[in-house]
């Protein structure tokens, strides 16, 4: 569970650097104006003659500077200013443009900075939008980054922006994908790439075993906690939920009104109680699929003569039947049903056949039998089911060593024909079965 909570801490980063600054000037006139006013009368026993000279008026040689400092502005004006950047540069809607600068505003008051340089404001944010154009960024994505994200707009490119940028992007992830996350993540390009940003998506890396599932986690975790709280209010301990964490990763990152439909779905209409073992496999299951698609795979099964009671048992055996693909459903019936003849309550008593892939296990196993059924090897009878579920090291011990002898290339076949289509396994046992 704690290792699963990892993308929180994208929450607990102290942002302490202050991007804008006040000047100096007026610190330093108000200092001047506060010494001479409190600064004691002159005596009238003070004698001008006796009076040191003056010291000769200091010379300082101005410091040359890249660019013309420009005005600068602080309240109302910050805001307006902002949000007429935004319009003009991005083509935010005049309300949207509003909000952003609202609280962007909002942020810099936070930080105690009473003014700030126009100019310098608007060259770091053109900078910054040069730049992601320049990463492949369209208009409407930096859009989104920037709304989900203003205080993007005071970070430097060189030091913040294009290192955690050029992280993302190498690792994967699409200008579209970087938007996304940004708008549930809203903070994450103002933490350390190297304390924070790579050390957490490396460690969710290892845990999901791909980038996309660390996207899926990334963009759904603001859900995470309301959705664990709702199964909470459901009755169902969080030992239970913490024990199904991989099972329910994407059922926790849906929007919460969209996992409590689910549940309602899975308990109301396909009967899977909230207390059964299966009930979250059911839930993972149908927060896959959207009804429409659900109801067309369900006509598959009912092509090959299966009514809904029947596919209500199965769901309730074997959820994960329903994230199969149609095409998948109607190959598995096809061999189950034509090919070896099983009927509707044999796959129901053994529907765990569903969860075998056919090229890479139910296939190639299948071939061994025939052929060792064929020269009376093991029994006639010998069932399919029996040598399917059968761990590879077992079967490669119970039924291809110990017949290596009687059937020389009994392994070769086995192995040749993991991962090859079924038609082309068909092809090649009938050419092989002609020439023996």
């Amino acid at each position: 569970m704690a290792t699963m909570l990892l993308p929180i801490s994208f929450f607990r980063c102290n942002f302490q650097r202050q991007i804008f600054y006040p000047t100096s000037a007026t610190a330093i006139t108000t200092t001047a104006k506060t010494a001479s006013t409190t600064a004691p009368p002159t005596t009238a026993k003070t004698a001008s003659a006796t009076a040191p000279p003056p010291p000769p008026p200091r010379t300082t040689t101005a410091i040359p500077t890249t660019r013309k400092k420009g005005p600068h502005f602080s309240e109302p004006d910050y805001r307006s200013v902002v949000a007429d950047f935004l319009v003009d540069s991005l083509e935010f809607p005049k309300k949207e443009a509003l909000s952003t600068s609202t609280e962007l505003t909002k942020w810099r008051q936070s930080r105690g900075v009473t003014k700030v340089c126009a100019t310098d404001f608007h060259i770091n944010a053109e900078l910054v939008i040069r730049f992601l154009e320049q990463k492949g960024f369209e208009n409407p994505q930096i859009r989104k980054l920037v709304s989900a994200s203003p205080r993007i707009l005071t970070c430097k490119v060189e030091a913040n922006l294009e290192p955690k940028m050029n992280y993302l992007l190498e690792l994967g992830f699409s200008t579209s994908d970087i938007a996304d996350v940004v708008s549930v993540q809203k903070r994450i390009f103002l933490y350390g790439l190297d304390s924070i940003i790579r050390p957490a998506i490396e460690a969710l890396r290892t845990v999901m075993g791909s980038v996309e599932n660390v996207l899926r986690v990334m963009n759904g975790i603001r859900y995470f906690v309301q959705n664990v709280s709702l199964l909470q209010a459901l009755g169902i301990p969080i030992e239970s939920i913490r024990k199904r964490i991989f099972v329910l990763c994407t059922a926790l990152t849906q929007k919460p009104e969209t996992l409590k439909d689910t549940v309602a779905l899975v308990e109301a209409k396909w009967g899977v109680s909230r207390w059964s073992n299966n009930f979250f496999y059911a839930v993972d299951s149908l927060c896959c699929i959207n009804e429409e698609k659900l109801d067309s795979k369900c006509r598959v099964f009912e092509s090959f003569g299966w009514d809904r009671s029947d596919l209500v048992h199965l769901f309730r055996r074997v959820p994960y039947c329903f994230k199969l693909s149609e095409g998948n459903i109607k190959a598995k019936l096809r061999f189950y049903m034509n090919e070896l003849g099983y009927d509707v309550g044999y796959i129901l008593t053994h529907s765990s056949l569903f969860l075998y892939s056919l090229e890479k296990r139910v296939w190639p196993r299948h071939l061994v039998l025939l052929i060792l059924k064929d020269r009376g090897l093991v029994d006639e009878n010998l069932p399919l089911f029996k040598a399917v579920v059968m761990t590879e090291s077992k079967f490669l011990k119970q039924y291809i060593q110990p017949f290596e002898e009687a059937v020389p290339n009994l392994h070769d076949i086995y192995v040749n024909r993991i991962g090859s289509s079924a038609q082309q396994q068909i092809k090649s046992f009938i050419k092989s079965e002609i020439e023996a």
